[in-house]
């Protein structure tokens, strides 16, 4: 009678330390029951071979699983003075005996035996075809002797590839070292090897390489050019080939390396360190209207008291004091937008009345059809609807205005009556 498969899955946390940094690996154990688990071999006498199979289901293993070990195993369950069993690759026996022997082993006393078939299992799992199970032949039997063989059992020890893509745990920070050095930092949560891709524009045009592996990523550029800002990204890859890669980031290349600033007479900040970095912009849809989206970098420095935005447009031409946002906050939603505006932002960090240097201008330019009329909405839906309310309130206005006129003459039309009656009876005069 048919058991029921038993899938049994370990699972096995444990860490190691590779190259300064810390990876996690995943240690898994299968274990399966032959179908059937157990047989009986009997009539295996000198010029009679005997034989049975058992098989095992791996449907539901891991296709793409790396497996380091398979052991199959089985137990004696009775004696016999003679005999040899042989266990193969029920497969590759009807091709080739001699590469299809997995083993032997002589039942002269009660024993548990096990075989590597490593090989085997390898190809079952890629051609699934040639899973057709182990092959038990029994030879040289005595007469009316018999064997029970049992707990056939299938052990694989596997890894799963590594599919998870590396992350960088924070935004990349750049460091001016002289006039001309920047270097750019970053830390990944798992050792990669990292590309930093740099240059003028967001097309970058420029590379540099991190090919060992490591949790700490770090890049010089040298001969940056004074007043530019410079666009880069980090392309991250991990040990097993995934790769991730970064936004885009900015910094400008800026003129003085320690201009500072007087706060009191006991202490000085250095402003190179209390400047903003980096600024970004995206245009987003805000209910139906649009708005800017400016994020930028943190600066840590605990003397400061916030951030300050500044925005001009084509129309004003200066630069006015949109918001002030605190130290730890990284992001405003300008919500003030006309259709056909050009503006440009800039932000500082302040203390008190002093403020940094701004950081380079960034040019949004907003379009000049909302967003709804842009997605193919029927714009002149809306002017319909307002005209349809106008008209309707300015019906009502008039019916309000015609009711009034009719009442006046009502009212006009009963005291000239009453003055008619006064004149026929003048005993009606109060």
């Amino acid at each position: 009678m048919l058991r029921k498969w038993l899938l049994c899955l370990k699972v096995f946390l444990f860490s190691s330390f590779f190259l300064g940094g810390l990876t996690t690996a995943y240690a898994l154990e299968f274990n399966t029951p032959g179908n059937p688990a157990s047989v009986t071999l009997t009539g295996a006498t000198e010029g009679n071979i005997t034989s049975a199979i058992t098989r095992f289901d791996l449907t539901n293993f891991y296709p793409n699983a790396v497996v380091s070990s398979a052991q199959f195993s089985l137990k004696q369950a009775t004696v016999l003075d003679a005999g040899t069993i042989k266990v193969y690759d029920n497969y590759t026996y009807a091709t080739s005996q001699a590469t299809a022997l997995i083993g032997e082993f002589n039942p002269r006393q009660e024993n548990s035996y096990s075989f590597n078939i490593l090989k085997y299992v390898t190809a079952w799992i890629s051609n699934p075809n040639s899973n057709q199970g182990i092959l038990l032949k029994a030879s040289n039997f005595e007469d009316e002797a018999s064997l029970v063989l049992e707990h056939f059992n299938l052990k694989l020890e596997f890894t799963l590839p590594d599919k998870v893509k590396p992350i960088l745990l924070a935004t990349p920070e750049t460091q001016r070292i002289n006039a001309k050095t920047y270097r750019i930092t970053a830390k990944a949560d798992e050792p990669v090897t990292a590309i930093l891709e740099f240059g003028k524009t967001s097309n970058y045009g420029e590379t540099l390489s991190q090919p060992s592996l490591a949790t700490d990523i770090q890049f010089e550029i040298l001969e940056a050019q004074e007043g530019v800002t410079y666009h880069y990204r980090l392309k991250i890859t991990d040990a097993a080939g995934n790769t991730t890669v970064s936004n885009n980031f900015t910094f400008l290349v800026t003129s003085n390396v320690n201009p500072t600033l007087q706060i009191d007479d006991d202490f000085q900040i250095n402003i190179s360190n209390t400047r903003v970095r980096e600024l970004n912009a995206q245009l987003t849809e805000v209910s139906g209207s649009y708005a800017v989206k400016l994020t930028w970098s943190k600066v840590d420095e605990s003397t400061i008291e916030g951030y300050k935005i500044y925005r001009k447009d084509n129309i004003n031409n200066t630069y006015e004091e949109l918001s002030r946002i605190n130290k730890d906050v990284t992001t405003y939603l300008d919500l003030q937008i006309i259709l056909g505006q050009e503006l440009q932002y800039k932000i500082v960090t302040f203390v008190d009345a002093d403020e940094s240097k701004g950081t380079e201008s960034l040019k949004v330019i907003i379009p000049e059809t909302a967003p709804s009329e842009m997605a193919g909405e029927p714009a002149n839906v809306t002017l319909f609807f307002v005209l349809g309310i106008a008209t309707t309130a300015f019906v009502f206005y008039i019916i309000i205005k015609m009711g009034g006129r009719f009442k006046s003459l009502f009212t006009a039309k009963n005291k000239k009556t009453q003055l008619d009656n006064v004149f026929r009876d003048p005993e009606l005069v109060e």
